[in-house]
């Protein structure tokens, strides 16, 4: 499994906790458009890796979760955003996942904004890994 491959999982798994989290779809997946359901379309961004001292690497990345309902359930995906903003908290220097070497710096809920047939709300998770 790659670096990137590894922090994604660690950063899916924490998502997959959220109660009643809908279908969440990647960016390199496809979706049947049905717009009676919600879903979460996923996208994951990483950087390179880059010195921090001569012992420890730091890649940086976000994890843009964007919350996607019928038009009519603004209010459903207004509250799953807060739900899935609240599973990646910001504490202190940052929830250290259970990978125990990658970090969230903090997580956003934006505000929701009527897209096409649907209510969508971006979630931001900003997060730092850190390698040996």
């Amino acid at each position: 499994m790659s670096d990137n491959s590894a922090i994604r999982a660690t950063l899916e798994a924490r998502l997959a906790s959220v109660s009643g989290l809908p279908e969440v779809v990647w960016t390199d997946e496809a979706r049947d458009p049905d717009t009676a359901v919600p879903y979460i379309r996923g996208t994951f961004l990483a950087q390179t890796k880059r010195p921090l001292d001569n012992l420890v690497k730091v890649a940086r990345g976000m994890l843009q979760l964007d919350v996607l309902y019928p038009l009519s359930q603004d209010a459903s995906a207004d509250a799953m955003a807060a739900l899935i903003e609240a599973a990646y908290p910001m504490t202190g220097l940052g929830l250290t996942l259970d990978d125990g070497q990658t970090h969230i710096e903090y997580s956003q809920a934006e505000n929701g904004v009527p897209d096409g047939n649907w209510w969508r709300v971006p979630v931001v998770v900003s997060w730092t890994h850190y390698y040996n």
